[in-house]
């Protein structure tokens, strides 16, 4: 499984936990954990027990999120923009302007929030077999999207 770059691999009744976060900024140790007994087996009883209405993966994803800032280095966080906050070859619709903006702005985090949302529901596989969104219903939101941010942005 992979959310927001951090790929995991594991299983509802394993008793180890892969955790790549490589991708990650502020991760030492170059972000590659590997965990076994118990402390894989807490982290994997956790995600089961927020599992009502969600997939095991999601909420693993979630927990491991939750671990992951235990490891974070205490470094002073850069201003990223929006565009460095984003996917910004799927949003490549975007203006310049708003792309340019901090992404920790009010704009620039409404802006970021709103585009990393519609970005993982037109990226998310469905069905096993591969089942995805369609291409025209992705054009639609990603459209919508790019027009409420810039109505935030412009007014």
């Amino acid at each position: 499984m992979q959310d927001a770059g951090v790929i995991i691999d594991s299983e509802a009744d394993a008793d180890w936990l892969d955790i790549d976060a490589r991708s990650l900024e502020d991760i030492p140790d170059e972000g590659v954990f590997f965990l076994e007994g118990e402390s894989a087996a807490s982290l994997i009883s956790e995600a089961q027990a927020y599992a009502e209405g969600v997939t095991f993966d999601e909420a693993l994803a979630f927990v491991v999120e939750g671990y992951l800032d235990d490891y974070k280095e205490d470094a002073p966080r850069k201003a990223k923009t929006v565009r460095e906050a984003i996917n910004a070859e799927f949003w490549c619709g975007l203006s310049t302007e708003i792309a340019g903006i901090e992404a920790d702005c009010v704009v620039g985090e409404a802006v970021v929030k709103l585009l990393t949302d519609v970005h993982a529901i037109c990226a998310r596989v469905y069905a096993e077999d591969g089942g995805a969104m369609e291409s025209h219903y992705v054009l639609q939101m990603k459209h919508v999207a790019l027009r409420q941010c810039n109505c935030w942005y412009f007014g």
